[in-house]
């Protein structure tokens, strides 16, 4: 349960302080004055141009579920629209307790909260893993979901944390749980 409750304080302070560095400064209102004091007409603020989005349309990039032994290393392809991503991975383990795993996977996000340098989404996916351990090579069947927080360090850069479940079911193992051992992804991606 602490590990859970560190997870959870660590997103929401990595987005707290994202939001107030997006947000700074817009508390203040736009003031206008004229010379002349008889003028009845407004007079109009500068308009200032909508920042570019951050991310892009594509993107590749790297994410660790789990951690120690049972750490999933995978290669991830991220196809986005609007507030929809597709995201393709191809993972590994090596050495792990349940020997050389090798992975494949989609999960699909939707944006819940979008500012100029983080996102807070949802996400949902589904993965097929193949392992050897002492009984025999193994195919397990997984699916998950979960939340999670995008901070782009760069307009092209981000650095991602989620939280979530899994469900995994194999020949000698059905598991219903968190996200590796500790309940989290961590990766990053570089959007092109």
């Amino acid at each position: 349960m602490k590990k859970v409750l560190s997870v959870v304080l660590c997103m929401m302070l990595v987005s707290s302080v994202a939001f107030a560095q997006a947000n700074k400064g817009s508390g203040t209102a736009n003031k206008s004055t004229s010379s002349s004091s008889t003028s009845k007409a407004p007079v109009k603020a500068a308009a200032t141009p909508a920042p570019e989005p951050n991310g892009g349309m594509m993107a590749v990039g790297y994410t660790v579920e789990g951690s120690g032994e049972n750490a999933l290393n995978n290669l991830a392809f991220r196809f986005c629209m609007m507030d929809f991503a597709a995201e393709a991975l191809f993972g590994f383990e090596l050495g792990g307790d349940r020997g050389n795993v090798w992975g494949i996977g989609f999960k699909a996000f939707y944006n819940l909260i979008k500012h100029s340098n983080f996102n807070v989404y949802a996400t949902a996916g589904l993965g097929l893993d193949i392992y050897s351990e002492k009984a025999g090579d193994t195919t397990a069947f997984k699916l998950l979901f979960g939340a999670g927080t995008e901070y782009f360090l760069a307009k092209n850069l981000s650095v991602s944390m989620e939280v979530g479940m899994n469900g995994y079911w194999s020949k000698h193992v059905d598991h219903f749980g968190t996200y590796g051992d500790w309940m989290s992804s961590l990766g990053f991606r570089y959007y092109l």
